[in-house]
């Protein structure tokens, strides 16, 4: 089990080769925790990603339990459309592994853990894709951008799992004449 914070401060674009540093977290004695830095080939800092592995996780949070909302086509991203509070239509998630291998071809992961046998790993940057696919499954989007994600880990998810993410708008804001959103995502496996 994890728990991580990941911020994403430039974009990285196709075709770069990117460089992570890994480093123990400074304020961790048990060598569990470990701040990496992505970084392109100009040496600008992209990403940053705070990570811990921990023996006990928090709570699960309240809104896991939320019903999703009646299923609909997607409708226009607009700053009406993001309703506090107010879960959107589930999604179904399952990627065939002809998906999972060409995600991880491009990511350049060529790990065991994520390409062998039955039921292999989903790797982390798929699964961060997923909350990306709910949101864009609920909404017709302009250009945007994914600034960051807490990523809480309570086990893996495998291909061939029965999933379902959920989520739910929970902050919204401007700044800089930017609209920006915070939600609220759950990854279902098997219904835990």
């Amino acid at each position: 089990a994890s728990v991580s914070e990941l911020r994403l401060l430039q974009p990285a674009y196709d075709g770069e080769w990117l460089t992570v540093e890994t480093a123990p977290a400074p304020d961790d004695p048990t060598g569990r925790a470990f701040a990496l830095s992505l970084r392109n080939e100009a040496g600008a800092e992209l990403a940053t990603l705070d990570t811990r592995l921990v023996t006990e996780l928090p709570p699960v949070d309240e809104r896991a339990a939320m019903t999703p909302a009646p299923a609909r086509e997607a409708v226009p991203i607009g700053w009406d459309a993001l309703r506090l509070g107010e879960p959107l239509c589930a999604l179904s998630w399952a990627p065939t592994r002809a998906e999972h291998e060409t995600w991880c071809d491009a990511a350049g992961d060529d790990l065991a853990l994520f390409r062998e046998g039955p039921a292999p790993r989903i790797q982390p940057g798929k699964v961060l894709q997923g909350a990306n696919d709910v949101f864009r499954s609920n909404f017709v989007l302009n250009p945007w951008i994914h600034t960051g994600s807490r990523l809480i880990q309570r086990g893996p998810l495998r291909l061939g799992d029965a999933v379902e993410i959920r989520a739910m708008p929970i902050e919204k804001w401007e700044r800089k004449g930017h609209q920006l959103v915070t939600l609220y995502v759950v990854f279902l496996n098997g219904g835990q």
